[in-house]
This record gives C-alpha cells, structure tokens and sequence, in this order.
C-alpha cells in the first residue's frame, strides 16, 4: 500500500510593531517576497501573507506590520466556534488561533492589558509590552505567578501567551531542551503548530 502523504497546517506569524505614537511612514516593505497570496494595508497596518507548499508540508507565512501596538487584540472564547467565526464576530482583519488557553489552567495570562489568571506552569511565557517589545521567559522553576502577574501588569504588559517551546532568539536558533515535556516533539506527530516573533528591522522609537 502507498504511503499517503500528510499535510501540516502551520502558520509563522513574523510581527513588527512601532509603538505608540508612531507616524505610519513607520511601516517598511515586508519581509515577504511578493507577489503575495493575501495582502492588506492601510495608514497603520500591513499584512502580507504568503502559502508555501513542499513535500509533506504546506505552512503560511505572514507579515504583520502595526504602528500601534493597540492594534494586536486577542479574544478570549469559552466556546469551541472556529477561529473564523470568532474573527468574524471581533471584526479583525486577520485572525491565528492563540495559545489554548482556555483548555487548561495553567501560567500567567494577560489579554488586552487585563490579567486573567496566575497559575504555575513549566511553559514558556512569551510577553508582548506596550512598546511592542517581545521577551520570553523560560526558567519557571520557583516562580510565584501571582506576584509576576501583578509585575507583568504593572509594567504595562498588553499581551502574555503560555507557549512553548523556545525556537529563536536574537536571531539565533535556540537548543531544544529535553525536559521540555508541555506538548508532543516527536517528529512522527502530524499536527498544526503556529511560531510566532518579532522581526529586528523595526526600531522601537
């Protein structure tokens, strides 16, 4: 019998933000070769999206430029609608499922600027601040998430997302660390996965 071949669902969200304040001649060319499958703009958003297909693999690529970070909304659902339909329903323009928050209880989540829940977790916390600046903390061990969360939030964090694991930083590929034991990396898994970061080419001023 032949071997079918199997097709991955993936995203690679590439985001630049300019901050606060920012004229919309902040916006530059996108990282994406044209032409583009799907392609939006306006005065302080461009989104550029490409589909790349290969052998046993077809993933999406998209470019995400905002001069505001306002602009970077999350909806948090209590119902199992269809990323579509809740887009829809928040009027984006472009819409990616988010970190799964709402199947289990675990790190510290801020949506919006309002903190939601602080429960300790092993997974990576990637935090996304009002100046558009993104970090990742990784090192959980000891962590008081009720007290971080009440930091996070002081310091004017917009947006948390519970993920992992760690796949770049500052440009660099990140060592795979073998306790990371939150979700499945055998490489005989099939499933969708989204990567999400931010691009060096955007200053934040």
């Amino acid at each position: 019998m032949a071997k079918k071949n199997l097709a991955i669902l993936a995203m690679f969200l590439t985001l630049a933000i300019s901050g606060a304040g920012c004229a919309a001649s902040a916006l530059e060319a996108p990282c994406i070769d044209a032409p583009y499958g799907w392609q939006y703009q306006d005065d302080a958003r461009s989104i550029v999206i490409n589909r790349v297909s290969e052998p046993n693999l077809t993933y999406f690529v998209a470019d995400v430029q905002l001069s505001q970070t306002g602009d970077f909304q999350t909806l948090v659902s209590n119902t199992l609608a269809p990323v579509s339909e809740l887009a829809s329903q928040a009027g984006a323009i472009l819409a990616i499922n988010g970190d799964d928050c709402g199947t289990h209880k675990f790190g510290i989540i801020i949506r919006n600027g309002d903190l939601l829940r602080t429960h300790g977790t092993t997974r990576n916390l990637l935090i996304l601040d009002q100046a558009g600046n993104m970090t990742v903390k990784t090192d959980r061990k000891g962590e008081d998430s009720k007290a971080l969360g009440k930091q996070l939030l002081n310091e004017g964090v917009w947006q948390t997302f519970e993920f992992g694991p760690e796949l770049v930083r500052d440009g660099a590929a990140v060592a795979f660390s073998p306790t990371f034991d939150v979700i499945s990396t055998r490489d005989t898994r099939l499933e969708p996965r989204t990567a999400s970061g931010r691009s060096a080419r955007c200053t934040i001023s």
